[in-house]
Parts: structure tokens; C-alpha cells; sequence
């Protein structure tokens, strides 16, 4: 991933990354999605305001035992914490690289 991130693993919704405080932003440079079970798709839904309610800033969907194309990056600005949303009948594995 791009130089000065840091992964952050995730394999259920909840909030995911760093607390960048009042007013701040949270930077997605990347993301790793695999549907583990290869049963069914999975989706990750990102959102802002550390809330299953904020407004959708990207979704990404991995097919059945699969997974997004490699290097996928990409660089979404998040007000405030990061919120991930995994949806769908599959089993999530997933990592946000944010900087």
C-alpha cells in the first residue's frame, strides 16, 4: 500500500481505524475485501461519522470465494471516524489501509 499507512483488519461492520478527533478526517488509501466462506458476496459499505448511518463515502463487493483486484486504492476522504457496513450472506475478510 502507499507509503506511510497502516492496515486495519476488519471481518464484521463497526468502526474501523483511527479517531481523528473534532472536525478531523480519516484517509482511505486502500482496501482489501475476500469472501472467505465461498458461499456468497459480501459487500463493505464505508461511511462517514463513525455511524451505521453516515452518508456513504464508498461500497466494494467481493464475488463468492473471491476478492477485489489487487492494489485496489481508493483514496476517499472521511469526515470523522470511519464506519464499515459489511453486508451480504458470505463471510467477510477485509483490511483499510488509512493514513
Amino acid at each position: 500500500m502507499r507509503s506511510g499507512s497502516v492496515g486495519y483488519p476488519f471481518t464484521a461492520s463497526g468502526v474501523v481505524g483511527p479517531n481523528p478527533g473534532t472536525d478531523g478526517f480519516t484517509y482511505v488509501v486502500g482496501i482489501s475485501l475476500r469472501e472467505t466462506a465461498g458461499t456468497s458476496p459480501v459487500s463493505a459499505t464505508l461511511r462517514n461519522d463513525g455511524s451505521p448511518s453516515g452518508a456513504i463515502r464508498g461500497e466494494y463487493t467481493a464475488p463468492a470465494g473471491g476478492s477485489l483486484p489487487p492494489g485496489h486504492l481508493p483514496d476517499i476522504r472521511v469526515e470523522g471516524q470511519l464506519y464499515v457496513t459489511v453486508s451480504g450472506a458470505g463471510t467477510a475478510s477485509g483490511v483499510l489501509y488509512i493514513r
